[in-house]
């Protein structure tokens, strides 16, 4: 195994980029195929839908998780960034993780993968064959691994709702959505209990004559920022607040019901956070309070401008409909059948499928953690690499269902159904473990009191991922100090030569 084994990765969104990094750092050749213009995938500005297009930002977006959070392990963001993300910084930040560590020549941009199947000898090498179209034609690779990275947010979801097919109005899914001053006057039904579905309700709040927001079974609305202005997921995605449900539970019910009783106002699922959905938003309590939005529950059946609820309320009068209810799992290109016979993915760690006779394909991003992504991503990402160029076994296949089935048990368990969305802090350590970068008790006393504190009980920054076991990183113990020492900063300074202050006195 050496730098000639070549890696088809598909997608250079955040998953692709910190793929053909991983790639690079395991001697590995990659080449990453992007079917748009541009690296970024759902961080790349679009202000009209395109075809072929996941999930996608929409004008306002600011991230729910503030930078040192989100960065990746070995990335940090510029310490003049302000601790909140808007797409645009979020964008900027993936240009020049591109560009410092040279990933632009291994990317095919403007190249649409129509198939992948496997190789002739795939029973013995494990190769697969891609066929990708751009501009000059059809072309055909063989490869010996693949990651696809092209995104879990990508087939549109929209429950099958009675007299659907009814309704007078235009009907939207929240990945064509850019801004609402489409719905300017209209009486609109948002309906989704997630971010997406408070942030889309808000924004057409600005310029609707009402929005009505179905949340289903409830959600818990949380802001951004907590008590003092530090970020919230700061406070939240520590490993010592995993050790006790209830008192987590308890911290998040608290919070939000600091900025709206969720009972008076019909947003309270019938269990703790740790048991139903969390939105992140900081506006919607107020619109909620000023009736701008009117909170209904689950939608049960539409006519042709009206719509009932669970409850029997009736709205009439119904302009307009937006579903803000996630996505289904989809891989067109994909000659090759990865779903279990009930619609589950049967993924060891959410990231191999053990279908599969040879372990040379990895899915990247399949799964919705409750958390920041690119740290869960990353650390998928560089098992797989492990694993292709020989340095990491995985474990045999009962080992494998065993932890498969756990996982399977524990989203239908809390969904009913097979919808990935994991606990972020024990499936990313469950990761870190795998890879090896979880430190043992003998390297937290080597590192300190400090550090071995900060690793239980402060935020779990990505940047803990590079200072045990392989490709550590030199400065990740700076990172993690500046984080929590500089990272609050939101003072801007302005510098203004001396000499041009007096001129204009």
């Amino acid at each position: 195994m050496g730098p000639g084994t070549k890696v088809a990765i598909i997608g250079a969104g955040v998953s692709g980029l910190v793929a053909v990094k991983s790639c690079l750092e395991g001697d590995l050749q990659p080449i990453c195929y992007e079917q748009f213009d541009n690296i970024g995938g759902l961080w790349s500005p679009t202000e009209e839908y395109r075809e072929g297009q996941g999930a996608r930002l929409y004008e306002n977006l600011i991230s729910i998780f503030s930078k040192d959070m989100f960065a990746f392990s070995d990335f940090p963001f510029s310490q003049d960034t302000p601790p909140c993300l808007t797409h645009a910084t979020i964008f900027k930040y993936l240009q020049r993780y591109c560009d410092e560590n040279n990933l632009r020549k291994h990317i095919r941009l403007g190249t649409k993968v129509k198939k992948i199947r496997r190789s002739g000898d795939y029973e013995l090498s494990g190769k697969w064959v891609v066929e990708a179209e751009d501009s000059e034609g059809v072309d055909t690779s063989t490869y010996d691994y693949l990651l696809i990275c092209s995104g879990f947010f990508k087939s549109s979801r929209i429950p099958d709702i009675d007299g659907l097919g009814t309704f007078l109005g235009p009907i939207d899914h929240s990945k064509t959505f850019w801004n609402g001053q489409k719905y300017r006057e209209k009486t609109v039904l948002v309906v989704g209990n997630s971010n997406s579905a408070g942030e889309i309700a808000v924004d057409i709040s600005k310029y609707a004559k009402k929005v009505y927001l179905s949340v289903g079974q409830g959600t818990w609305v949380l802001p951004r920022v907590a008590t003092g202005g530090s970020p919230l997921d700061q406070l939240l995605y520590r490993r010592s607040n995993y050790k006790s449900l209830a008192k987590l539970d308890g911290l998040m019910c608290s919070i939000a019901n600091s900025r709206i009783n969720h009972n008076t106002s019909g947003l309270a699922p019938p269990g703790p956070p740790s048991q139903g959905r969390t939105m992140i938003n900081d506006d919607i309590q107020l619109l909620i309070l000023c009736g701008k939005i009117v909170i209904v529950g689950q939608l049960i059946r539409l006519g042709e401008q009206e719509a009932e609820f669970v409850d029997r309320a009736l709205v009439k009068s119904v302009d307009a409909i937006l579903f803000a209810t996630g996505y289904d799992w989809s891989l067109e290109f994909l000659d090759e059948n990865v779903e279990g016979d009930e619609g589950n993915l049967p993924f060891y760690k959410m990231v191999f499928p053990v279908s599969l006779p040879r372990q040379s394909l990895a899915v990247i991003g399949c799964v919705d953690p409750e958390g920041p992504i690119p740290p869960v991503t990353e650390l998928q990402c560089r098992l797989a690499v492990r694993v292709f160029n020989g340095k990491h076994k995985l474990p045999r296949l009962k080992v494998m269902l065993k932890d498969i089935k756990k996982w399977d048990d524990y989203v239908l368990e809390k969904f009913g159904r097979f919808k990935y969305r994991l606990p972020h802090i024990p499936y990313r350590d469950e990761l870190a473990k795998e890879l090896g970068v979880t430190p043992s008790w003998g390297d937290l006393i080597k590192a300190g009191p400090w550090l071995a504190y900060q690793y239980f009980f402060g935020p779990a920054f990505s940047y803990f991922h590079r200072i045990w076991g392989p490709n550590k990183w030199p400065g990740a113990k700076s990172a993690i100090f500046s984080a929590l020492h500089h990272g609050l900063n939101t003072r801007q300074t302005v510098k203004v030569q001396s000499q041009t202050v007096r001129n204009r006195l």
